[in-house]
């Protein structure tokens, strides 16, 4: 009774005297907060279950997603920082492979806000041009490792599973079937609009263009 009434209840009985009693208490308790999720590290050195990939080029992105499926892993894809950040907001991500520059946003720079809402993933950028400068401002965004393109596929996943490899050759990979498909879909209208931007003198947009093909030809090898 004693215990009721110091949270706001009380305690009440009934017997008929011969039969037995029943007792009833009131209480006035706190409703409880919804359970969350609690985030547990992954070992050190583990393979990551889920990783995203953010590269505008198609190909390498296909590419990075079916060798990572190969070696188990659940993969999501994204084009732009943006789908980058939609990805991200669900929190399950382990990993991920972003690339520095998107159509939309610096890879570099949204690196700390994707580390806001995946604390525990490991980043890992890459980039057609990572010379120091690249590199010390990837160290200062948060990113754990970072790599040039041609990234060798071994290269890659002993980033995500922040187990050092030794040097590996860039070509040697199988390039899965369909990417040579994709490679020579997509070769005609990309090689129309190259044309064109020479032929309007637009050197960012030609430069734009021939990297884009450049990384896509280095995929198909």
């Amino acid at each position: 009774a004693v215990l009721c009434r110091a949270m706001h209840g009380c305690l009440t009985v009934e017997s008929d005297g011969l039969t037995g009693s029943s007792f009833r208490a009131e209480l006035v308790v706190p409703v409880a907060p919804e359970p969350t999720a609690v985030s547990v590290p992954r070992p050190a050195g583990s393979p990551p279950a889920c990783v995203l990939v953010v590269d505008d080029n198609l190909l390498l992105r296909e590419l990075f997603a079916s060798y990572l499926r190969s070696r188990g892993c659940t993969c999501q894809t994204a084009a732009s920082g943006a789908e980058a950040m939609a990805h991200a907001q669900t929190g399950t991500l382990d990993a991920v492979v972003l690339d520095v520059s998107l159509p939309d946003a610096d890879g570099i720079e949204l690196a700390p806000r994707l580390r806001a809402l995946l604390p525990r993933a490991r980043l890992v950028g890459v980039s057609a041009h990572a010379g120091d400068r690249e590199r010390e401002r990837a160290r200062q965004a948060g990113l754990h490792d970072f790599h040039a393109k041609p990234v060798p596929l071994e290269t890659l996943w002993g980033a995500l599973c922040a187990r050092p490899t030794a040097p590996a050759a860039s070509a040697g990979y199988t390039v899965p079937p369909h990417l040579h498909a994709v490679f020579r879909r997509e070769l005609p209208g990309f090689r129309a609009e190259l044309a064109a931007a020479v032929a309007r003198h637009d050197l960012p947009g030609t430069a734009r263009r021939a990297h884009y093909l450049r990384s896509s030809a280095l995929v198909v090898q």
